[in-house]
């Protein structure tokens, strides 16, 4: 799996998968296309946290791009899917 890292865009550290290859039926935040990576998560870090709320468990994802709280919850991250 390739993964781009952006370190620190406001106060988030970023992982970004690469787009899916098919087309996703209008399902513009990808919500199935990542269920392995999702599932990793919430087994590791707890459920997703919501948008514009204060961050509970410390990550959170949007389309491609995975949101961490922590630099080492990204890294630990990178480290599994790499």
């Amino acid at each position: 799996m390739n993964i781009q890292v952006e370190h620190l865009i406001g106060s988030y550290y970023i992982a970004e998968l690469d787009e899916p290859t098919h087309s996703s039926g209008g399902d513009i935040y990808y919500s199935k296309d990542f269920p392995d990576t999702d599932n990793w998560c919430t087994e590791t870090f707890g459920s997703q946290d919501m948008w514009g709320e204060t961050p509970v468990s410390g990550w959170k994802r949007m389309r491609n791009k995975y949101y961490f709280v922590t630099k080492s919850a990204c890294e630990l991250f990178v480290l599994r899917w790499s």
